[in-house]
């Protein structure tokens, strides 16, 4: 296999990688019914592509600085391979830890993205398809592009709070519980409270504004497979925080448990308004969560 070939399989994986995070916003867009519950970290990814398209036709169409040294005479600046292949897992790397829990695996598609990155500009250099100048001016345009993803994507949450559970016809599929996660703070939370027992915060789709969640630090299932000093730890801080909230909004506190959605037990806390329709969540902005958590934060 010669280095053009070679180079070519390279930028085709890693313009299916691209394609792997399309298929996921699309089957959430589907899924989620709406195109804002679409993870941001998805959604942003629109934006280096762009650039990169818009990079592309410019430099090939009409600001033609260079030509390949091969002699065909095609557009050389800059190398659309490798600005695909490093701008592709440049923010694919940035994207990963949000998907991919195992640190060892994101590690190793790291360096498997990294070695791809540092092989396409060689291979097309070797292969006589573009000059040195020609690929280390796509590398710039990449880690641009790549820097503007970051610096986008960096104040997101790492992932939402509320977990997602599969479900067939006839069982349910169990995931660990990402509440202890959040509870043991390797996932962000707008946190309202929190004791020796259990924790408060916030529901990332919240059904009405001030939509809390109260789980003990005990990972159960179900709820009354609580032991009974967690139990009335649990309603104790429901109650403290029902009468709390409602001095707070002015508004009667719902209170619901079902217990399906997650395998750890929770009671949901609810400002009840006109505008509340069970099942219906809100779109709220991170500053919205923000202020609300500032409200209602007990000390």
């Amino acid at each position: 296999m010669d280095w053009d070939t070679a180079t070519d399989i390279m930028v085709y994986a890693a313009i299916a990688t691209i394609g792997i995070f399309a298929v996921m916003g699309i089957y959430q867009w589907i899924t989620r019914k709406s195109l804002k519950k679409v993870d941001k970290t998805l959604l942003l990814l629109l934006v280096p592509l762009v650039l990169l398209v818009t990079t592309y036709f410019l430099f090939d169409h009409v600001f033609v600085w260079n030509v390949r040294p091969d002699g065909s005479g095609e557009p050389s600046f800059p190398s659309t391979h490798t600005m695909i292949t490093a701008t592709a897992f440049f923010c694919a790397a940035i994207a990963l830890p949000q998907y991919i829990k195992q640190k060892s695996l994101v590690v190793f598609l790291d360096l498997v993205m990294l070695a791809f990155v540092i092989l396409v500009p060689v291979g097309r250099v070797i292969a006589n398809k573009h000059w040195i100048s020609d690929c280390v001016g796509a590398m710039i345009f990449s880690v641009i592009f790549a820097g503007i993803y970051f610096l986008l994507v960096k104040n997101l949450p790492r992932t939402h709070p509320k977990i997602i559970i599969l479900k067939t016809s006839k069982r349910r599929i169990k995931m660990s519980s990402v509440f202890s996660k959040i509870i043991n703070g390797e996932i962000p939370c707008y946190k309202i409270y929190e004791d020796d027992k259990t924790f408060a915060f916030l529901d990332i789709h919240p059904e009405t504004k001030g939509h809390t969640l109260v789980i003990p630090k005990k990972e159960v299932d179900k709820i009354y497979e609580l032991p009974e000093e967690d139990f009335n730890a649990l309603m104790n801080t429901v109650k403290k925080l029902s009468c709390h909230m409602e001095n707070i909004l002015n508004r009667r506190i719902v209170w619901k448990v079902v217990g399906t959605d997650v395998p750890h037990a929770h009671v949901h806390l609810m400002p009840l308004d006109e505008a509340w329709q069970h099942g219906k969540t809100l779109e709220l902005t991170e500053k919205e969560f923000q202020e609300i958590q500032n409200r209602l934060r007990y000390n």
